[in-house]
């Protein structure tokens, strides 16, 4: 042996010994096993330092987690394919900034609660609103089914939409309706459709005042027979009558009643007085409409402003999303007693798990139960009742037939 060979056999010697290195550690990328030979090592192996290969055994091929596919390598990648192991699966995208390897199937979707949604001609289209998208119109078809312009990984003007969080935009945003509505519908969002979902519509603001009549006084409602509704309505509906209407009217300060002399106090009157609108929209356009039309069917009451400067300052409403998946309810007022008018009847209820209208005090009052819960009561207007899906006049409503059932 020469000198060579005996300076590594004593290495040999001394690592194995050593008590920090075992018998079957790495070194350099294969392993040491005094026990075993090397079957594919054609030379003589040195006494006690066999070196063979790095085991190969076959792995089971694992599911692939919720994960960006950016974020496997290809072996993962290629390994979760083959193996059928992991289908598409729809998360959540509020937390990435990537791609997903959601919809992979093709043709599809992810919609709320992460369900597919099919959709033809789509295939890999889980994208996300994420810093490589430069331009307005790469469309976001993320996870909740809310189609976003993205621009620079953030949504163009959060007005727009609803829905659950993504790109920080939050789960409650206000867009607001300035205009005279009367006679007319005044479109949220410019007109622009709005996804399906809960909304709450409120009274914020502004009066009018007619003159061609020097008796009549600021009004944010109609003025005519003290009606005092107005109505929310979709693209369907040119004119908002009663039973037309997509939603039960709101109901405000009654022109005529006092507490309307001026400005200020016609604007603070509808503030104490015009309860919010809770309302489950099914998507499109949403809007405002001031019922202006009496019983008989006459042509509508213009009103005449005369172009005298100052005396239309524009009534104005906000529309705000009430609630998000996975987001807690936004707190609304209920009644938990009835209201003297009406002794006999019972406090809002809901059956569990129950969505859907109501109708209350003998249909002059309504209320919506989500998941269970009863938001606020609202009122029907004068000569109209709640006939289970929008309060229509009275002699066409049979309430006896739509009571409320027993919770």
């Amino acid at each position: 042996m020469t000198n060579t060979s005996k300076c590594f056999a004593l290495i040999a010697s001394l690592l194995l010994a050593s008590p920090c290195v075992d018998a079957g550690q790495v070194i350099r990328g294969r392993f040491f096993d005094r026990n075993k030979k090397d079957t594919q090592n054609k030379q003589q192996p040195v006494q006690n330092s066999t070196v063979i290969d790095v085991p190969t055994t076959a792995r089971a091929p694992r599911a692939i987690p919720n994960f960006a596919m950016a974020e496997m390598t290809p072996e993962e990648i290629a390994e979760g394919i083959a193996s059928r192991t992991w289908a598409a699966q729809c998360i959540n995208s509020g937390d990435y900034g990537k791609a997903d390897v959601g919809c992979d199937a093709g043709s599809k979707i992810c919609g709320l609660n992460n369900q597919f949604i099919p959709l033809n001609d789509v295939g890999n289209s889980c994208a996300r609103c994420i810093n490589s998208f430069d331009t307005i119109e790469q469309i976001d078809y993320g996870c909740d089914a809310i189609y976003r312009r993205c621009l620079n990984g953030e949504n163009l003007d959060p007005a727009l939409w609803a829905g659950g969080t993504k790109c920080g935009l939050p789960c409650t945003f206000y867009s607001t309706i300035e205009g005279d509505v009367q006679d007319k519908i005044t479109w949220f969002n410019g007109g622009n459709p709005l996804p399906a979902g809960m909304y709450e519509i409120n009274y914020v603001g502004g009066c009018h005042k007619v003159t061609y009549d020097p008796g009549f006084s600021w009004c944010v409602h109609s003025n005519f027979e003290s009606y005092r509704n107005w109505y929310i309505v979709d693209e369907t509906y040119d004119r908002a009558y009663p039973g037309n209407v997509l939603a039960p009217g709101i109901v405000g300060h009654e022109w005529g009643k006092g507490g309307d002399s001026d400005y200020q106090s016609c604007v603070e009157q509808n503030l104490a007085e015009a309860k919010p609108l809770v309302y489950q929209h099914k998507g499109g356009k949403l809007g405002v409409y001031n019922f202006d039309k009496d019983p008989y069917s006459q042509p509508t009451i213009m009103l005449y402003y005369d172009n005298v400067a100052g005396l239309i300052q524009n009534p104005t409403w906000s529309l705000k999303v009430v609630q998000c998946p996975n987001a807690p309810d936004t707190p609304v007022d209920v009644p938990t007693t009835p209201e003297p008018e009406d002794s006999g009847t019972k406090a809002p209820c809901c059956a569990a798990g129950e969505t859907g209208w109501r109708p209350y005090k003998g249909c002059k009052e309504y209320y919506y139960c989500m998941n269970g819960k009863a938001l606020a009561t609202q009122k029907c207007g004068a000569g109209t009742l709640f006939n289970g899906s929008v309060c229509d006049w009275a002699n066409k409503v049979q309430c006896g037939k739509i009571q409320t059932k027993n919770c």
